[in-house]
């Protein structure tokens, strides 16, 4: 069964090359046919990739030290939690352009060409982060299997390991990296831009038809933004401590990747997002003050039949400007993603901390 998310995303397919189609082919082909729950999919996916890790290392005879190794666990889970991104990422589309359209002005051909546009904005860095996942992967499998760089787990099948989670870094976490730290912000960029709402949108709680971008956020942070932050603090953790040159310069590199990927998936969509519900703000406040103004100077009538709808009017007009002017133009609460975020962070660096003292004072 086709579902009406599917059309959202494989509308646009004859006009797209092959190089855009191939980034929805995990959802056009297994997410939008298969009759399982999406987390379903993405378990059955990460305990494949998972098991062939584990016959692997049965063959090595290695496979209790594999079922305890931390690396292994995060280079298939990884992709595993991304590819709930791209499975959610279109129905998230269909969800947002369902519930936006009835406030929108802009006209049919309009709101068709943008919401044709939708998912190759997601997926415009898709390629970039497919080298960057997939090829850093791959490369790392080549590094020399030394404890002072932390590639010596499991040396017996480190790089055989490594190369069978390359692909699906490439395109899974790849292609979360285009949707959450590029796709999101152009998204987010472009309904500032294009859409044209219909006055009452702040009166008439029109917010809340933004709820499925909000969800997408949550969906994002919960299956990438998160995971990558606590897989890199706790690898971290479980390194020897650094001494050599070349490990200290890749965890600086880790650490700055980390950065780049993550701060533009809590920081940018938001920016965007409440930039424009902002100017819906100061633009249905303006248009309510100016028509309370139209009603204030026409002269009162004597009529008692006429001059009491006016004074409804008026204090309706009144109780509108100040429900406008209580509006909240934020999408997501900062401060609560700022405290939940610091408040991991901070528990994870306090453990390496501890870790590292802890080790030099017993070395």
């Amino acid at each position: 069964m086709v579902t009406t998310a599917e059309t959202t995303v494989t509308a646009t397919m004859p006009h797209c090359t092959i190089l855009q189609r191939i980034p929805w082919l995990w959802y056009e082909y297994v997410v939008a046919r298969a009759r399982l729950p999406l987390r379903a999919i993405c378990l059955i996916l990460f305990a494949i990739t998972y098991g062939i890790g584990a016959l692997i290392a049965f063959r090595a005879g290695i496979l209790p030290r594999y079922l305890g190794d931390y690396p292994s666990l995060v280079n298939f889970a990884l992709p595993a939690l991304a590819a709930y991104t791209l499975g959610y990422a279109p129905r998230a589309l269909d969800y947002f352009w369902r519930n936006i359209r009835p406030w929108l002005a802009n006209s049919e051909e309009e709101i068709t060409t943008l919401q044709a546009a939708a998912p190759n904005l997601l997926m415009r860095f898709f390629w970039v982060g497919m080298v960057i996942a997939g090829g850093g992967t791959a490369l790392y499998a080549f590094f020399p299997q030394e404890p002072s760089i932390g590639t010596a787990t499991l040396p017996e099948i480190f790089r055989d390991i490594t190369l069978l989670a390359a692909p699906f870094m490439g395109y899974f976490f790849g292609g979360a990296i285009s949707v959450a730290t590029f796709g999101l912000g152009l998204f987010a960029r472009s309904i500032g831009q294009d859409l044209d709402l219909k006055e009452g949108f702040v009166v008439q709680g029109g917010k809340s038809a933004l709820q499925p971008f909000n969800r997408l956020l949550w969906v994002v942070w919960a299956t990438f933004t998160l995971p990558l932050i606590v897989s890199t603090l706790l690898s971290f953790a479980i390194q020897p401590a650094a001494t050599d040159p070349l490990f200290i310069t890749i965890n600086l590199i880790t650490i700055a990747v980390v950065v780049v990927f993550t701060i533009p998936t809590i920081v940018v969509p938001q920016l965007f997002m409440n930039r424009f519900l902002a100017r819906e703000k100061t633009e249905e406040l303006k248009a309510l003050q100016r028509e309370l103004g139209e009603v204030a100077d026409f002269p009162a009538p004597q009529d008692p039949s006429v001059a009491l709808p006016r004074l409804i009017r008026h204090q309706h007009l009144v109780y509108q400007i100040q429900q406008v002017q209580s509006f909240t133009p934020t999408l997501v609460d900062a401060r609560f993603v700022v405290q939940i975020g610091t408040s991991v962070v901070v528990i994870l660096m306090a453990n390496i901390v501890m870790r590292t003292v802890f080790a030099g004072l017993l070395g």
